[in-house]
């Protein structure tokens, strides 16, 4: 008798607890996939840390803007500087998903 009121308490204290966190959503920081954004355009300036590292990647999009991402070390497996260069050169177009941390765009992946 005495273990079957254990049981319905904490299954209660269980239940309880899920909908305190299924209510607790509209937090004031958003998720990155909740943010992220993408622009198309050429390539204008790739600037690397290193062989694999990405620095920076600066972007024209379809309406003439210039655009600056912060990639601050990124390492993109399919996307190394000089891929990116070489779109740059060939006049490839590639699209760029970032997200904003104030006036700063951060560079979250790039596909072509």
């Amino acid at each position: 008798m005495i273990l079957k009121h254990w049981a319905i308490l904490g299954i209660v204290i269980l239940v309880s607890i899920t909908s305190a966190l299924a209510c607790s959503g509209g937090s004031t920081t958003e998720s990155i996939a909740d943010v992220t954004e993408r622009v198309e355009g050429l390539i204008q300036d790739v600037e690397a840390k290193s062989l694999l590292e990405l620095q920076s990647l600066t972007l024209r999009d379809d309406n003439g803007e210039t655009l600056r991402f912060e990639a601050n070390g990124k390492i993109l497996a399919e996307f190394p500087p000089s891929h990116l260069r070489e779109h740059m050169v060939l006049g490839l177009r590639v699209t760029v998903v970032f997200h904003r941390e104030g006036d700063t765009l951060i560079l979250d992946d790039v596909t072509d």
